[in-house]
């Protein structure tokens, strides 16, 4: 009887063993499937991303980039993390190249500043959680919509050349400058923006009603700062020809068909 006690104890103990290795085995095969694993975040990186990418596929990626302090670059594909400490006015690049044509997600940690994000095939930009952003350039994606309502510091925004259809910038009350020519927008509204200098809005599909729609949101502030007179573009729009300009020019505003290229805007 007792025998028979000893060899079940015997035999649990090595069944509960070879479980142990099996269990091993099936861990070790997944961590060498052939998939890459996700890299293991700084342990001071933020839970939450200031900026996410959303890529059309592509086999790299560059953007500029500067910030306070340091900011780290998921790129999405499990390679290492990008990191880096900016010095004040300290733009930099940073470049990525992908292993395979597919959709890539990048997330950006950090107070990011400027972001210059030209041509890079962008289908979709979160930029809500990154409130210290001054600057942001977007020409030539593939943007459809932008949420700025969180960027309250936003002074700059280039978004040329993108299928935009409405923009909202309400809450954008410090912009200086605004270039989205080369999108679809069929209406602008300006009305909260006193500190706006520059606008051109060329090449969208402003009728004439909407433009002088949009000349009446304009404010009348005499402003002063670095980008010299007020000016607003309105070439190539269903309603150029037939706007009324003197409602802008009354208030100051020069208005003309397209911007002055031998004179571009001062920026980084």
């Amino acid at each position: 009887m007792e025998n028979n006690k000893k060899m079940k104890r015997i035999f649990s103990n090595r069944m509960l063993i070879i479980v142990l290795l099996l269990t091993v085995l099936s861990v070790s095969c997944k961590k060498n499937d052939g998939n890459p694993e996700p890299s293991p975040k700084p342990m001071f990186m933020a839970e939450q991303a200031n900026i996410v990418l959303t890529l059309h596929p592509t086999k790299s990626v560059s953007f500029k980039i500067d910030a306070v302090g340091t900011v780290f670059v998921d790129w999405g594909d499990g390679s290492a993390v990008d990191e880096h400490t900016f010095v004040p006015y300290e733009a930099i690049y940073f470049d990525h190249s992908y292993s395979d044509n597919a959709v890539h997600t990048v997330r950006i940690y950090g107070d990011v500043t400027y972001l210059n994000c030209f041509g890079i095939q962008l289908i979709e930009l979160d930029v809500t959680n990154n409130i210290p952003l001054i600057y942001l350039a977007l020409s030539g994606n593939q943007l459809a919509s932008l949420d700025l309502s969180k960027n309250t510091s936003l002074k700059q925004l280039q978004c040329q050349g993108n299928p935009i259809v409405s923009l909202d910038l309400s809450k954008n009350t410090a912009l200086e400058w605004l270039d989205c020519m080369g999108n679809q927008l069929t209406s602008l509204d300006l009305s909260n923006n006193p500190a706006l200098v520059q606008l051109w809005c060329f090449d969208n599909q402003l009728s004439t009603t909407m433009l002088n729609a949009l000349f009446e949101t304009l404010h009348n502030n005499t402003v002063s700062n670095s980008w010299g007179e007020k000016c607003i573009c309105i070439g190539n729009n269903p309603g150029t020809n037939n706007c009324d300009k003197s409602i802008a020019e009354n208030k100051g505003w020069k208005v003309g068909n397209h911007p002055h290229y031998d004179d571009p805007p001062k920026n980084k």
